[in-house]
């Protein structure tokens, strides 16, 4: 990437309302700090800001490239591809010198979402033993702290690197560190993870304020403005009330009534805050790809969710300028409050439906939740689920990295088969195969018998004589007893797109 191109970089990098560029000397964003992993075999973009008109010298290695400050202070630079090696320094002179040590080459992921992603190693079912052997040169952690924001942010709160240890490992994602121990161990190159989520947060959060303005978010971009205009409203009625109280204070009157507050929306739930606060400013950073771990703020809106991971996809892609691989968690079977029992069935159905973007995949964590507790423990497999999508994916090792996949069913005799995908070696079940059911025009489903026969499965049911839609584990608590040889469950389908009550 050449200069120009470096410097189309920054309109989604800074600001319109900053403070003035001439008060400033030179300014990087934390993700350029000392112990950092620079992705390998891609252009890395620099980035920062300096007094407007200064000129600006990178070096990194035997490269040496230049930029020039910009009326608004923002610059840009554009590193050629770089492959691991030693460890070394980046220098950034301009009005000032930065000088940035200690610097890995090898494989940077972004990982995000809410709590299923947010929560900590030391949480996790395995998390005890693992921080014991986290002394890992190797892995470089990043982490962003929460912030929402109204405005394009030059850069997130939290940071900077950190080498793997005992101690910074207790507090991070236990899905991005098991993820990243995976490819460490399969790659033997140096692994960068940046954390970036926030719990209970939902999808619309997370996207750019260019996204939101889609008609399908209308609404919710409306009732935004309408509460931010009532919020500067009483705001505005507080600091005159706040004025004449203090006054009557002094000249020993009653102080008048103050008014009523407005109880203002969970910060976290604004549409594009995240994005402007933590994602936005990380996303030009260059990375092997993204990992997501997050649905279940969005469970009542399943109807939806798939166009809405579709549009989250592509939006980073545009942001980041990068066509980054985007590997999610199908969420953790769990019984939701006030929710029927095909309700999250139907989410892992969106979830399911994304996968039609090129560069996409899904690791299935339906079998190893926990009905009683939204943060099943055990993310140990879900990060090797996921590791396996970028280790077959993104770096062409020959291994399984997907569940089984219906490819096609017929009648059969008395019998149904089911032909899948996603097998070789056979399918094989873990407990009784009871999560098939079978209707005909009726649509009224009744449970089938079943059994397997290499890479298909073979149901019975003798009240559906002319069977028109099957279905398997399409409810939130499965049972989930169908897997392929590497250990991946068959995930909960259905072949009919009939209306499903409260849908």
């Amino acid at each position: 990437m050449n200069y120009a191109a470096s410097l189309a970089f920054l309109p989604l990098l800074f600001a319109a309302r900053t403070l003035p560029a001439q008060a400033r000397g030179l300014e990087l964003p934390v993700i350029f700090s000392d112990h950092m992993v620079m992705q390998r075999g891609k252009p890395v973009l620099i980035w920062g800001r300096d007094k407007p008109g200064t000129e600006l010298v990178i070096q990194f290695g035997k490269q040496q490239k230049k930029s020039k400050a910009r009326l608004d202070g923002s610059w840009a630079a554009t590193l050629d591809p770089v492959q691991p090696g030693p460890v070394r320094e980046l220098r950034v002179r301009g009005s000032s010198e930065v000088l940035i040590r200690d610097i890995l080459v090898g494989e940077v992921w972004f990982c995000s979402g809410q709590s299923n992603m947010e929560l900590a190693l030391q949480r996790s079912a395995k998390g005890k033993e693992a921080i014991a052997a986290a002394q890992q040169d190797g892995i470089r952690l990043f982490k962003t702290d929460r912030l929402s924001s109204k405005e394009a942010r030059f850069d997130v709160k939290g940071g900077p690197w950190t080498k793997a240890s005992s101690t910074t490992a207790r507090g991070f994602s236990a899905v991005a560190w098991y993820f990243g121990l995976e490819l460490h161990k399969k790659l033997g190159v140096p692994i960068g993870l940046v954390q970036c989520a926030w719990g209970g947060t939902r999808i619309q959060s997370w996207m750019s304020p260019k996204q939101l303005a889609d008609k399908s978010f209308r609404d919710l971009t409306r009732q935004w403005s309408t509460q931010d205009k009532r919020a500067a409203a009483t705001q505005k009625a507080h600091d005159k009330w706040r004025v004449k109280a203090e006054k009557a204070k002094r000249n020993g009157k009653q102080p008048p009534r103050e008014p009523r507050k407005v109880n203002s929306a969970n910060a976290r739930h604004r549409p594009a805050g995240l994005f402007l606060g933590m994602a936005g400013p990380l996303l030009p950073y260059a990375y092997a790809g993204v990992i997501w771990y997050q649905g279940e703020a969005n469970l009542k809106e399943a109807s939806s969710y798939a166009s809405f991971k579709r549009m989250l996809v592509q939006d980073w892609r545009r942001v980041s300028r990068q066509e980054l691989p985007f590997y999610w968690v199908q969420l953790a079977s769990f019984k939701y409050r006030n929710s029927t029992e095909r309700q999250l069935a139907l989410l892992w159905e969106a979830q399911d439906q994304a996968r039609d973007l090129p560069r996409t995949g899904m690791a299935s964590a339906v079998d190893i939740g926990n009905p009683k507790n939204i943060h099943p423990t055990n993310k140990t497999e879900v990060g090797r689920r996921l590791s396996l999508l970028a280790l077959a994916e993104v770096y062409g090792q020959e291994v399984e990295s997907r569940g089984p996949e219906l490819l096609s069913w017929k009648k059969q005799g008395k019998e149904i088969r089911l032909n899948f995908s996603h097998c070789d070696g056979g399918l094989i079940s873990r407990g009784h195969l009871q999560s098939f059911e079978v209707a005909g025009s009726n649509r009224k489903f009744f449970p089938a018998a079943a059994r397997i026969d290499a890479g298909s499965i073979l149901l019975t049911c003798p009240e559906v004589p002319s069977a028109k839609a099957i279905r398997y584990a399409f409810k939130a608590l499965g049972p989930f007893p169908v897997y392929n040889q590497t250990g991946l469950p068959l995930t909960p389908f259905r072949t009919d797109n009939w209306l499903i009550k409260g849908q």
